[in-house]
């Protein structure tokens, strides 16, 4: 079993949405009050990414211009590897941004069409009225409290395909598309949401679910 575990921050200096980057920090603070050492890589453009190093990875929102800037990288530079990790059951939080980069494609107002890494069956187009303010969802997942919150931001609609299914049912708020009731996405230990806001502060017991993906990954004797 390993003694420290490693998380993947892609990107902070373009997906900088203000306070995603509370995520990876507070995940941090709750897995050394568990007794593990944590530490957090910065990769950006140009940076390898290792498969076998890393027990999270974490890539958070930002502009649509800033996705073009890294989606080229995420695809050629990095996209072999962060594949591998995440069929091989790597603990992924995608916020915004990050999430949509995740898909098949993503395209934007001017009809920019921008290839996603293409790991999850969902795409997304986005229109004219953008998505903002409180977000409420029951998530799908065995949490003791289901209930999570978040602030949305996107002008993005996400549609998810049959492969994947959603993190949860809207309660407040537009979530995925403002349609279907549906937020965010799961697949293997990929979590992808619109909750913005410092997710993982706001609901501390999904922190607390990831890091439990990950010792369970690396055979920790779970209660």
């Amino acid at each position: 079993m390993k003694k420290k575990f490693y998380l993947a921050h892609l990107y902070p200096d373009y997906l900088n949405f203000p306070r995603d980057s509370d995520n990876p920090n507070f995940l941090k603070r709750r897995a050394i009050e568990t007794g593990l050492e944590f530490e957090i890589d910065h990769l950006t453009i140009g940076d390898l990414f290792d498969p076998e190093k890393y027990d999270f990875v974490f890539i958070g929102g930002g502009a649509d211009s800033a996705q073009r800037k890294v989606s080229d990288d995420l695809i050629k530079i990095k996209g072999v590897s962060l594949r591998q990790a995440i069929e091989d059951g790597v603990v992924m939080l995608c916020i915004c941004g990050g999430y949509q980069l995740m898909g098949q494609r993503y395209v934007d107002l001017e009809g920019y069409e921008m290839k996603g890494l293409g790991v999850l069956d969902l795409e997304t187009i986005a229109e004219p009225e953008r998505i903002a303010g409180d977000l409420q969802f029951e998530a799908d997942l065995p949490l003791a409290d289901r209930i999570l919150s978040g602030i949305e931001e996107h002008a993005g609609r996400t549609y998810l395909g049959k492969n994947v299914k959603p993190l949860g049912r809207v309660i407040q708020g537009s979530g995925n598309n403002g349609l279907d009731k549906t937020e965010g996405v799961q697949y293997k230990n990929l979590i992808g949401t619109y909750a913005h806001g410092g997710f993982l502060p706001n609901n501390p017991q999904i922190a607390d679910y990831l890091i439990k993906l990950a010792k369970q990954r690396q055979g920790f004797a779970m209660p």
